[in-house]
Parts: structure tokens; sequence; C-alpha cells
């Protein structure tokens, strides 16, 4: 297993490896673990990541503890806070707000 600090592309593949932050416009991470993802499109596989953020994210096997983006589809995947308006799969989240909600009470404050 590798390890390493940050990965800041246009297209990322990480597999078997330990990453502090990923930022991409695509990223595809496999057997890993990752504390924080930017990213437009994001496809996890077997992967633990700490914080996700993508406009389409795309979960399978995996453990995430906040993931907010406009698609998430999880699959056999747990995820702690989930804040997404649109949802697919067999979705396990400790607690799930719509995003629209989330832009409501932001503005109260």
């Amino acid at each position: 297993m590798a390890f390493s600090s940050d990965f800041q592309s246009e297209r990322v593949v990480v597999g078997r490896s330990a990453v502090r932050s990923i930022t991409a416009a695509s990223a595809e991470v496999e057997q890993s673990a990752v504390q924080h993802v930017t990213s437009e499109t994001l496809v996890a596989s077997q992967v633990w990541i700490g914080v996700a953020n993508a406009s389409t994210a795309e979960l399978k096997d995996s453990s995430v503890g906040i993931v907010a983006g406009d698609y998430v589809r999880v699959e056999n995947s747990r995820v702690a806070v989930l804040l997404a308006p649109r949802v697919s799969g067999n979705v396990t989240a400790v607690l799930t707000l719509p995003v629209s909600k989330v832009r409501s009470a932001a503005s109260l404050a």
C-alpha cells in the first residue's frame, strides 16, 4: 500500500493507496483510504472516504463519513451523513438531508 499526500489532476485513478486528498474532474478509487475527495465524478469501490464532495458519486462496497453531491448512487455501502437531492441504490445513512433543506437552513443562520 502506498501513501500520498495529494492528487490534483483532470483525471485520477487510485488503487490500493492511502491518500490525504484528491481534487480532480474525474476520480476512480479502489481499495483505498482517502481523507477528502473533491470531484465532478467519483467512482469508488471498496474504499473508505472521510469527506466526498462530487457532482456525481457512485459508491460500491464502501464507507464514507460525509457525502455531498447532486446525485449519489450507493451499492452495499455505508454513509454517515448524506447531502444530495437525488439518491439511488441501497442507502444506509445515519442522516440524510436533501440539499434544498440544507440551503434553507444555511440562509437562516
